[in-house]
């Protein structure tokens, strides 16, 4: 366990955007699909490593929040007790499906283009694949350090 702390340690501040999508995990060694991570890593601005999202100052005293952003407890009252990172984030997303909505209101019965068609599918043959993906790494990734824990027994 000790071991795995000091990994994280000499990793801080490494994880960052793969592609889109996607984030490297640098302490795993994985890539992971963004939707698994909390809100922050979605957002335009990625939670800093030791530092207030809002000052930017060393976060010593202060919480990190569920989506993942840090912040001072004087800087989250500043803020009006709101991450606006991940509220801005959440708007974009809720404007731009109400604008999806309309324009497919305005565009009359709902039949599907070719092309909207071959988007589906792709988006769905992706979301599949991800899905597997990140399964088959966790299982795989738990079996091997469940072998070595016990291999280390022993050693004890």
């Amino acid at each position: 366990m000790l071991g795995y702390f000091h990994k994280l340690f000499e990793n801080l501040g490494k994880s960052n955007l793969y592609k889109k999508g996607q984030y490297k995990l640098v302490t795993l060694d994985e890539i992971v699909d963004l939707r698994c991570l909390p809100t922050a890593y979605s957002t335009c601005t990625p939670p800093a490593t030791d530092a207030c999202d809002y000052c930017h100052q060393k976060l010593d005293d202060g919480e990190v929040l569920v989506c993942g952003h840090g912040y001072h407890l004087e800087c989250y009252q500043i803020m009006e007790y709101s991450c606006h990172h991940c509220e801005e984030y959440y708007k974009r997303g809720v404007y731009s499906n109400v604008n999806s909505f309309l324009n497919r209101l305005e565009k009359g019965p709902a039949v599907l283009t070719s092309e909207e068609q071959a988007d589906i599918e792709e988006n769905l043959a992706e979301d599949n694949e991800t899905a597997e993906e990140v399964n088959l790494n966790k299982i795989q990734s738990t079996h091997v350090a469940f072998l070595n824990a016990i291999n280390q027994v022993g050693t004890w």
